[in-house]
């Protein structure tokens, strides 16, 4: 569908991370709304908020004549949110202003059918849950493709709330399966949306870095309940058989199978064991926050580590780490982690194994003492990894 990526699972590589350190704020709640649809041209070209709601025609009648209203149905836009966060983080709210949907058989670029509507979502209430965050009436046709526009994003931490500024704002994906949407019965899209957010300054004095990952799955028709059509409509997914199969297959499994550590070198081997190609992006070198986990903690919510407390590493394209600068990372972010996030990275295939490493001075008397377990993060652009082995040399 899409020039820019042509894969279910929508990858955020091409996200410049952003940060800022801001003071807490109020938050206004949240509100998922939508009513109408307006065709636009160029999905690249939205921006952030529109005006009045208004509802367009597909076409009109050759010779002048007034144009015939398109036929519409309903199409509800459904939400799941496993996130990935810092310890002290429990909400994240992202705040989208625009859903476009791509109908079947129209070019990349052109085409794009934009929903007027708004809503606000918190990742962390969603693990494991699906919400109906917009309905709306579309014109009938078939979509294969969405995309939403992020107006704002906000974390509340250590009971404060933080507003953080995403360098981009588009997140699309290519549905898995092609929503139809008629004007006698309701369809339904859903959409997993990961977001990831990094601490890279202190746990007194934070700075956030956001990111995140889009699927979407179309719903067939006897799988969409009368209630999904209501905005604030929430259910179970654990035991809908259609979720289960869709995440099994978008999943991103990465898995360390090995690692070692001395004051001179540090190397992790990581496993791709899902169905889908990771670009790893970042390695992490932490003490753990709590009691070691057996077996080692994993996703879909893990805690992650305060990179200011940690060895972070740069994932280069031949394999190699790259050692970032703890104390001068949240001071320049837009030199240290943005293009880890927007260029580079290793491509590991679905079944591939790599080993990163990193040859050099570390040291680890820095962040914890001899004889003390370590954990090491390994971050995707979808999914992160922890494994818990051996003691600081």
């Amino acid at each position: 569908m899409s020039s820019r990526r042509n894969v279910v699972l929508s990858s955020v590589a091409a996200l410049a991370l952003a940060v800022v350190i801001l003071t807490a704020g109020s938050l206004a709640g949240i509100l998922p709304t939508s009513q109408n649809v307006q065709v636009t041209n160029n999905m690249s070209n939205q921006g952030g908020n529109q005006g009045a709601t208004t509802t367009t025609t597909a076409g009109g009648s050759p010779g002048g004549e007034s144009p015939q209203p398109a036929q519409t149905g309903t199409l509800s836009i459904l939400a799941t949110d496993p996130p990935q966060v810092p310890s002290g983080v429990t909400s994240v709210y992202m705040t989208f202003d625009q859903v476009l949907l791509h109908p079947s058989g129209s070019s990349s670029q052109n085409g794009w059918i934009a929903l007027n509507a708004s809503a606000t979502v918190d990742a962390i209430s969603l693990i494991g849950v699906g919400q109906t965050i917009i309905s709306a009436r579309v014109p009938v046709g078939s979509y294969d493709g969405v995309e939403l526009h992020l107006n704002s994003a906000m974390v509340t931490y250590n009971g404060s709330t933080f507003s953080v500024a995403p360098a981009s704002n588009n997140y699309e994906a290519t549905l898995a399966g092609v929503v139809q949407v008629s004007g006698s019965q309701g369809s339904a899209v859903m959409l997993d949306i990961q977001p990831l957010v990094l601490n890279v300054a202190s746990t007194g004095g934070p700075a956030f870095v956001f990111n995140a990952a889009l699927s979407a799955i179309s719903l067939n028709a006897s799988d969409v309940t009368p209630g999904m059509n209501s905005t604030g409509f929430r259910f179970d997914l654990s035991n809908l058989t259609w979720w289960g199969h869709f995440s099994s297959t978008v999943t991103s499994n990465i898995t360390i199978t090995g690692e070692q550590l001395t004051n001179s070198s540090f190397s992790v081997t990581v496993k791709n064991t899902g169905d889908t190609s990771q670009v790893l992006r970042m390695a992490i070198l932490s003490i753990p926050s709590g009691p070691i986990a057996n077996p080692p903690r994993s996703m879909p919510f893990y805690q992650l580590p305060t990179l200011s407390s940690s060895f972070s590493f740069a994932v280069q394209p031949d394999g190699t780490l790259q050692l970032l600068p703890s104390a001068e990372v949240s001071l320049n972010v837009t030199r240290f982690i943005n293009p880890i996030f927007a260029q580079g990275g290793y491509t590991l295939a679905p079944g591939a194994s790599v080993t990163l490493k990193y040859s050099g001075s570390i040291n680890l008397l820095s962040i914890s003492s001899s004889g003390l377990g370590y954990e090491i993060t390994v971050v995707s652009d979808t999914t992160q990894t922890v494994a818990i082995s051996g003691t600081m040399p």
